[in-house]
């Protein structure tokens, strides 16, 4: 079994350039069945741009809450159900030993999700601003669902509720 552990410092989170390096070889443990092979990713990040990051899925090492990192902040998903709405998979979740240097944005709970409305081809995040009031964010195209992971199955809202629920950001890739 490969375990992958990203470095993550002060200056660093999540880099363009990721330079995998074998940190400790193959590590023996006293039962046979724990050994492993650990290799390090270490990732070079620029923190004054951290929305280069939007829609990557992070846990930091022996903390269960996944982030989204969507407009430069960490956002925690309350439970497995709300991340199953909203995710095709649980591929590519980075673990990270911290992510102290990104920071906290609105939580996703249960009341957030994927919709499209009847008549419009549009997907849309239900999403929270940061004053709390329910927003809806276009979802500007397949490339964007696809950097987020967002699933392609959604709810049909009917159409006279697009109007009564106010524009979010949109989420581009």
């Amino acid at each position: 079994m490969k375990k992958t552990v990203c470095k993550v410092g002060i200056m660093g989170l999540l880099g363009i350039s990721m330079i995998s390096t074998s940190l400790f070889g193959n590590v023996s443990t006293a039962s046979a069945q724990e050994r492993e092979t650990t290799y390090a990713t270490q990732y070079e990040f620029t923190m004054n741009n951290l929305n280069q990051y939007n829609g990557l899925r992070v846990k930091e090492v022996g903390n269960p809450t996944i982030y989204l990192i969507d407009n430069g902040t960490k956002r925690g998903i309350t439970s497995p159900e709300v991340y199953n709405r909203l995710f095709r998979n649980w591929d590519n979740v980075h673990e990270l030993l911290t992510l102290s240097g990104v920071p906290n944005g609105t939580v996703i709970d249960g009341n957030m999700g994927l919709v499209k409305f009847e008549n419009n081809p549009k997907v849309y995040l239900l999403d929270k601003n940061i004053h709390g009031n329910t927003v809806k964010r276009w979802i500007t195209s397949p490339s964007a669902m696809d950097k987020y992971n967002f699933r392609w199955d959604m709810p049909i809202m009917p159409s006279w509720m697009e109007h009564t629920i106010p524009d979010g950001t949109s989420i581009h890739y």
